[in-house]
């Protein structure tokens, strides 16, 4: 049985949507990768209970963190008994061993990069039961990111991570000294790596800063990638970084109106005596701030122009 946090539904924050902050956004990616029909742009985003199946592909393309997965991922997978091989699989066909995700489909580059950070050993995803499931394509879309992230980060993902298209036998748990330290080392990392992300922005499980257009949230894939660097090598970790993470170039047309620092729903944007000041940890590449100045002062880019915008498509 899953647990709650473990439950396929998207989180809506109604005040995050691009849509909400900006009347004239064009943003869609959610109604794009929605493909059963679940989800409504009239205004702002809405989403149809009644004809979503809980496959979590809008949140995976939702940059600014209005629709987002309702569990700590992070925790999820820091929990996991110490093993040779971490095993993910599907809450509504769940394994005997390893963790529950609601739908593998949810899973984003930084989600992806964040389970190779956390697990030295090989990582198998359980996809027994997709292909006869409704959310099969929300998945395959998922297999499409992490080839897409092999390919720009050279990460060892072939040898790395494998799908396992037959329910695996229980895995043997060896708490041996290695994985006993490696287990306790990653979940401190972790910690410190949640506050380092936050930073000045309000605390996402507070009650109340989910409803305020004024609080800058950083969202949970942010905070994921930012935990994952902390723990690979300075050299991959920059790598990994020009792929998925922004860069910011402000052109002499900027009036100094700060009306980008107000819309910007991260915090990636703050302000300055020399102008906007960019924190590239915050930004999700959502381009709000391009589509809302006046003067088409900003551009954002991917910091690797060979990503060309990986995972947001």
């Amino acid at each position: 049985m899953s647990t709650p946090e473990e439950a396929g539904s998207p989180r809506l924050t109604v005040s995050r949507c691009l849509r909400a902050r900006f009347h004239e956004s064009r943003c869609a990616r959610c109604l794009d990768e929605c493909v059963h029909g679940a989800i409504h742009l009239d205004g702002v985003v809405r989403i149809d209970a009644e004809r979503c199946r809980g496959c979590l592909a809008c949140t995976a393309a939702c940059p600014s963190g209005a629709l987002e997965v309702a569990h700590d991922f992070r925790r999820i997978v820091d929990r996991c008994p110490p093993t040779d091989a971490l095993v993910l699989g599907c809450a509504r066909h769940p394994i005997d061993s390893g963790i529950h995700v609601p739908c593998l489909g949810m899973l984003t580059e930084e989600h992806l990069v964040y389970l190779l950070a956390s697990c030295p050993e090989p990582i198998s995803l359980v996809t027994a039961s997709c292909s006869e499931c409704e959310n099969a394509s929300a998945v395959e879309r998922m297999k499409n990111r992490l080839s897409r992230l092999e390919r720009l980060t050279l990460l060892p993902i072939a040898d790395r991570v494998r799908f396992v298209t037959v329910r695996p036998e229980p895995a043997d748990r060896r708490y041996d000294r290695r994985s006993f330290f490696t287990t306790v080392t990653n979940r401190v990392v972790s910690q410190v790596a949640g506050r380092i992300a936050s930073g000045s922005v309000s605390d996402p499980d507070r009650p109340g800063t989910d409803v305020d257009y004024s609080t800058k949230r950083i969202p949970q894939r942010c905070r994921l990638l930012a935990a994952a660097l902390l723990r690979e090598t300075p050299d991959q970790a920059r790598v990994i970084g020009n792929v998925l993470r922004f860069r910011m170039k402000l052109s002499t047309s900027c009036d100094g109106c700060f009306g980008c620092v107000a819309v910007c729903p991260t915090g990636a944007l703050q302000s300055s005596s020399q102008g906007p000041r960019f924190n590239e940890v915050a930004c999700t590449g959502c381009e709000l701030c391009v589509e809302f100045c006046l003067e088409g002062a900003i551009r954002i880019h991917p910091k690797s122009e060979a990503a060309g915008g990986l995972g947001r498509e």
